[in-house]
């Protein structure tokens, strides 16, 4: 029997370089056919990226702008504080334009870049990248124990807060800044409190909003509530007889508040059972506020809102926040406890349907519940877990408190009963 013959290495590639050079030279032959297809030379591509990028940019049409009859930005006159807009601003711009807006502004003396108007911020802030070159001097800065809480709930305690001189536009306003320890792509942030500010010092001609009048419709002075001034003196009187024969439905103290009863609203905590409950520990607050907070828990306990409580499982925090009308209202930090509470899908009302439904009306009234989530009850077997801490002792709530995760969703239910043949029909 043959032996089987051995080829070399060598031959074996060898004879691999010839099979790839006729595989392409057979490609090649079948490219050149296919330039010559029905009698059409078509010339080889052969062009570079970078020229072929500028043989396209040079083809397309020179874009339009939106308004032909621009002529450039407009400036203002030395002196001018009117800040307006015109089509010469939009030139270059293509809509939509939902760009933010960022300006130039002089706070406390400074030049100030990269500052962002925002009308969604309820309060206006410094970041550390700009305060910490204005120098400002500690007697400036005063406390600040509010925290911030921001869009998706989470919580940034500032600094402190200092009122500085702003001015934009040619116009001057003092106003508070929060200072916070933190990056951001802004200098500085202007929310809606600067906005207001800006308002009233450049309103003129008549308010845009009617003055109101007190009126006593209790038995006691203190007992008032307001109407407008502009009111026919007919219609006045009218409504004023209405309000006084309805008065047992108002309240001008914890006291006056009988509470809702328990088989028509009752709030209930549902915990999650796997979740381990958290103690937070006591926090530092200022001097001053200790003896208003203390005056607080007195009338809440006086009232029958919270009382005291022994073992709890959790503990939270106090919060501050101050009102409009100078009091403070004393809030519980439930950051903790709401992250082991599932959310309530219960619809609340679109702001903007409520709006759409006072057209065409000569009247809106409106009506302001007297601290409307401690009128409802809280669940006698939750009511340990929204333990509280003060100086004072541990507290819990006897009635639902505001933060809570789904506080809103029971007091819509209450509203949406209590009304539910005027709803829509009124």
């Amino acid at each position: 029997m043959p032996s089987k013959v051995r080829r070399h290495p060598e031959e074996d590639s060898k004879k691999k370089n010839r099979e790839s050079s006729k595989g392409r030279n057979e490609e090649t032959s079948e490219y050149k056919k296919g330039q010559r297809r029905d009698g059409v030379k078509f010339p080889r591509l052969n062009i570079g990226l970078g020229e072929l990028h500028k043989k396209i940019i040079d083809s397309l049409p020179i874009p339009r702008p939106l308004f032909e009859d621009t002529k450039g930005t407009e400036t203002l006159e030395e002196g001018k504080t009117e800040i307006s807009f015109t089509n010469a601003d939009f030139d270059g711009v293509y809509r939509p334009h939902n760009d933010v807006i960022v300006i130039l502004s002089l706070i406390g003396m400074y030049k100030v870049r990269h500052v962002l108007i925002d009308t969604g911020r309820s309060i206006s802030v410094i970041f550390s990248g700009a305060y910490s070159s204005m120098n400002l001097n500690e007697g400036q800065v005063e406390a600040d124990d509010n925290p911030i809480v921001g869009f998706s709930g989470e919580t940034v305690s500032a600094v402190g807060r200092v009122n500085l001189p702003t001015t934009v536009g040619g116009k001057t306003v003092m106003q508070y800044f929060s200072l916070l320890d933190c990056r951001a792509p802004y200098n500085s942030i202007l929310g809606r409190d600067w906005i207001n500010s800006m308002e009233e010092k450049g309103k003129e001609g008549p308010p845009t909003i009617e003055r109101l009048i007190e009126v006593q419709i209790g038995d006691q002075e203190e007992h008032t509530t307001y109407i407008g001034a502009k009111l026919p003196e007919e219609e006045r009187e009218s409504l004023i007889s209405l309000l006084k024969e309805n008065k047992y439905v108002f309240a001008w103290s914890l006291k006056d508040i009988p509470g809702i009863d328990p088989t028509i609203a009752c709030h209930r905590l549902d915990i999650r059972e796997n979740y381990k409950p958290v103690r937070q520990k006591p926090c530092k607050m200022a001097p001053e506020r200790k003896a208003n907070v203390a005056e607080e828990i007195e009338r809440m306990l006086e009232a029958g809102i919270i009382r005291p409580v022994r073992y709890p499982k959790w503990m939270e925090n106090i919060i501050v926040v101050p009102k409009k009308n100078g009091k403070i209202r004393v809030c519980i930090d439930f950051t903790n406890f709401n992250k082991a509470c599932p959310s309530d899908p219960y619809l609340l009302p679109r702001i903007p349907d409520l709006v759409d439904a006072t057209s065409g009306y000569e009247r809106l009234s409106f009506m302001d519940g007297y601290s409307g989530y401690n009128q409802i009850p809280l669940h006698k077997d939750d009511q340990e877990h929204t333990a509280f801490v003060t100086d004072k002792g541990v507290y819990c709530c006897v009635v639902m408190p505001f933060g809570l995760k789904n506080a809103r969703g029971t007091y819509q239910r209450l509203v949406n009963e209590m009304f539910k043949d005027m709803i829509g029909k009124i």
